[in-house]
């Protein structure tokens, strides 16, 4: 499956970057795409439009959550630190994790998408996931 491009299609039909980013994995949830959908809706441009969270690193948490988290709240731990390994590598690329920030782009490059970000984030997470199937712990990479 192509991601990168699932999330470009989704984002071109109007879906926010949460949903373009959760939906790129769906087919490695036991979530059905519509309910994944819905459950993303809220969290387009900042949440609730409040530009706060980028609705891209929203949807990683919810990749990353679906696919690995514990039902055992005495193991939200690992998830915790996991998932903030994510938030750090867009940070890391992008230098914030804040729509109202990113969205600035906007303003000094015509023609700027927040594709670029939706792009990133995926990335970001296949990359997590193909070394969780390899058995890498983060620190090791």
């Amino acid at each position: 499956m192509d991601r990168i491009a699932v999330a470009k299609e989704m984002m071109s039909k109007g879906y926010n970057c949460a949903q373009a980013v959760a939906v790129a994995f769906s087919d490695l949830m036991e979530v059905d795409r519509s309910d994944l959908i819905k459950l993303a809706a809220p969290f387009g441009k900042g949440f609730g439009g409040k530009e706060s969270l980028c609705g891209a690193v929203s949807g990683m948490g919810f990749v990353f959550g679906l696919i690995y988290a514990d039902v055992n709240p005495e193991n939200k731990r690992w998830t915790l630190e996991e998932t903030a390994k994510l938030a750090d590598a867009f940070l890391k690329k992008y230098g914030s994790l804040t729509c109202s920030e990113l969205l600035k782009r906007k303003e000094i490059e015509p023609g700027f998408s927040c594709v670029e970000y939706v792009i990133g984030a995926v990335k970001i997470i296949n990359d997590r996931i193909e070394e969780q199937k390899l058995g890498f712990k983060a620190d090791e990479t």
